[in-house]
C-alpha cells in the first residue's frame, strides 16, 4: 500500500511523488476531452434577473441549450474564450461578463446572489483589480492572487480564495502552459490524501500556499509528460484531483446542475 510522505502547506512539496492512479488516468484521457469539454449546468434566467435587479453590467452566463430544459451547459472552452478577451484595456462590461461566467461555473448557488450584490457600488475598483490580476496570471499567478486577495482588506468583494484562482486560471485562455490553476477545498482535501498537509479551509490559503500548489501540479505535469510521451497540462491534474474529492462528472449534465465549488 502506498504511504504518503507528509509535507506541510508552507514546506517543501518536492518530495511528493506523482500518484500512480493519476498516471493511469492520464494514460487513458486527452486534455481536450477532460478539460475543454467539461461543463456545468447554468440558469441564464436567474442571472438575467439578478443582474437586472442590481443594475450591474455584463452579459448573463449562458451556454448550449438542451432540448426540453431551461438550463444551459457552460463548458470550460467558453470560459477560455471569455478569458482571452480580458486585458488592461477591456471594458467593464467585458470584464464583468467574464466574472459572471466564472461565478456561474464554480460559485455554489447558496450565497451567489449575495456575492453578486456585494459588487454594487464597487465596480471601478473591482474591474481594475480583475484587469490587473488577469494580466499577471500568465507570468506570475501569485501576484495575481495577491491582487485579488491582499492581506487584510481591500480586495474585490465577493471573490473568495477559490473563486479568485478560477479567475486567474480561465484568464489563460486554455493554454496548456498557463501557470495559474484552480484550487478549491475539494482539491485541497484530495491533496491532503496524497501527503500534503494543506489546510482544507480556503480562508487559510496565502499567496505562498497558492504558489506551492501551482509548482507542485506543474512538476507532476512535466513528469507525466515524460512518462506518457504526450504533453500533459497541469489542469488535467486539477480535474483529476477534483474527481478524487468526490465531484460527480455526470452531475453537470443533469437538469438541476452542479457548480464546481469555487
Amino acid at each position: 500500500m502506498f504511504e504518503a510522505v507528509r509535507s506541510s502547506a508552507t514546506g517543501d512539496v518536492s518530495c511528493l511523488p506523482l500518484p500512480a492512479a493519476l498516471r493511469v488516468h492520464l494514460s487513458t484521457t486527452t486534455r481536450h476531452g477532460s478539460v475543454h469539454d467539461q461543463d456545468v449546468s447554468v440558469d441564464p434566467t436567474w442571472w438575467r434577473t439578478v443582474l437586472g435587479d442590481t443594475g450591474l453590467p455584463g452579459d448573463p452566463p449562458g451556454g448550449t441549450r438542451r432540448d426540453g430544459h431551461t438550463r444551459e451547459l457552460l463548458c470550460r472552452r467558453r470560459l477560455f474564450e471569455l478569458g482571452d478577451t480580458v486585458g488592461h484595456r477591456s471594458s467593464p462590461e467585458t470584464v464583468l461578463s467574464f466574472l459572471w461566467h466564472v461565478m456561474a461555473w464554480g460559485s455554489p448557488p447558496r450565497g451567489r446572489r449575495r456575492r453578486v450584490s456585494s459588487l454594487v457600488g464597487r465596480i471601478p475598483e473591482t474591474v481594475d483589480a480583475l484587469r490587473t490580476a488577469c494580466e499577471q496570471a500568465g507570468s506570475d499567478p501569485v501576484a495575481g492572487y495577491r491582487t485579488l486577495r491582499p492581506r487584510g482588506s481591500g480586495g474585490p468583494p465577493g471573490l473568495g480564495p477559490a473563486l479568485s484562482t478560477g479567475v486567474l486560471y480561465f484568464a489563460g485562455g486554455g493554454r496548456a502552459d498557463h501557470p495559474a490553476l484552480i484550487l478549491n477545498e475539494g482539491i485541497a482535501a484530495a491533496l491532503h490524501a496524497q501527503g500534503w498537509d494543506l489546510s482544507p479551509t480556503a480562508a487559510h490559503w496565502s499567496g505562498r500556499t497558492y504558489d506551492r500548489y501551482c509548482v507542485l501540479l506543474g512538476r507532476w505535469a512535466r513528469e507525466a509528460s515524460r512518462q506518457l510521451g504526450r504533453p500533459v497540462g497541469a489542469d488535467e491534474i486539477e480535474v483529476w484531483l477534483s474527481c478524487q474529492a468526490g465531484a460527480d462528472p455526470a452531475a453537470s449534465t443533469r437538469p438541476e446542475g452542479r457548480s464546481r465549488q469555487l
